[in-house]
């Protein structure tokens, strides 16, 4: 089973890009071609030809990890709410880096990562995040013989990379039971959930950071979800992010891209059984398995793609301790909400209280 299951994560990014191909042509219900008048004839300059219908534009939305976070992304390939705004979306997973690296060189046009959209933005790289998606969904999981986080002091943790989100939560999380996590931690890197989970069942790290639809998995290997890590960490987990020249220069693809993945959020919130399929295919499990993820993790996911002040301060905060920063950083700087607001306006939704705005 385990094999099996490696296997399937090991897969997952060719087959988002393969859902994406096969969700990406044209608009269902285009009409079809005029049959040909009296005779065989074509129809003649004057007959009531139908339009062509229009080219979608080819997008790249980079998605940092396979996680249940971003199930929203494919139920809008899924759906067809990327080719209703005319969009055409390819969903590649690939590493945090990698991603900013794309933003940078015009490769990749949207990344669905938080925190690390911050970090670049901090350091320089022309990026903003235009909406949240999910809240923080983090779990600390630990095997069997561990029943405190004091306990993980002098202990090894697997995370997706270091500086990533999961990272960031869990070092902050150890830290707020006093472990310093430079000289008391040993950090292992394991980009893909099933990495993470052998490691801690083999022993190899005694403790790993997983997102709430990982948790099912974990628990099916005999391992424990010790600490949610929103509890102590409120680092937000997903959004939507893209560079400054995007907002300036194709403004309206970003907000048919916000509209469209704002879109899933909602359908994915009232409408379980109907998710189920999106998360089957990010997560590359079976219905039962997508069910338990789902149930883990919708509560997470903001339908009004919004991000609190103190949860946007948090993670700035963290993000200058990773950069070694002390200058005051203005929300700003890396978030440009405009968009956001106008698709809210448009659809007749408040923002919660106490948005950045």
């Amino acid at each position: 089973m385990l094999a099996q299951r490696w296997l399937g994560l090991l897969l997952v990014g060719a087959l988002l890009g393969v859902a994406c191909a096969e969700g990406a042509g044209a608009p269902r219900g285009a009409p079809a071609p005029s049959p040909p008048g009296p005779g065989g004839a074509a129809p003649g300059p004057d007959s009531a030809a139908p339009a062509a219908p229009q080219a979608l534009e080819k997008v790249v939305f980079a998605l940092p990890s396979v996680s249940g976070n971003y199930a929203p992304q494919m139920l809008a390939v899924q759906k067809g709410y990327f080719r209703e705004e005319g969009l055409d979306v390819e969903l590649p997973v690939s590493r945090s880096q990698l991603i900013s690296t794309g933003l940078a060189a015009g490769e990749i046009d949207y990344a669905g990562s938080f925190s690390p959209s911050i970090r670049n933005t901090l350091a320089g790289m022309p990026i903003r995040l235009i909406a949240g998606t999910a809240r923080g969904n983090r779990w600390m999981v630990v095997g069997p013989g561990i029943q405190s986080m004091e306990q993980l002091r002098d202990k090894a943790i697997a995370v997706t990379t270091i500086g990533s989100g999961t990272y960031n939560a869990a070092m902050l999380a150890l830290e707020h039971f006093g472990i310093d996590t430079e000289t008391e931690t040993t950090w292992i890197r394991a980009p893909g959930t099933t990495e993470r989970l052998l490691a801690i069942q083999q022993d190899t790290a005694q403790g790993g950071a997983f997102t709430s639809s990982e948790l099912p998995l974990a628990r099916s290997l005999g391992l424990v979800p010790l600490l949610n890590l929103e509890d102590i960490v409120p680092l937000p987990e997903g959004g939507i992010a893209t560079t400054v020249r995007k907002i300036e220069t194709q403004r309206d693809q970003a907000k048919r891209m916000t509209r469209a993945i704002l879109r899933a959020i909602q359908y994915i919130k009232a409408d379980r059984e109907g998710s189920l399929p999106a998360f089957m295919a990010v997560l590359g499990v079976d219905r039962e398995e997508a069910g338990q993820a789902y149930d883990g993790i919708v509560d997470a996911f903001i339908p009004d793609g919004t991000v609190s002040e103190s949860s946007l301060r948090f993670t700035i905060e963290a993000e200058k301790r990773q950069l070694q920063l002390t200058e005051d950083v203005p929300f700003s700087r890396v978030v440009d909400f405009s968009i956001l607001y106008e698709v809210l306006a448009e659809q007749g939704i408040t923002p919660a209280p106490g948005s950045v705005r």
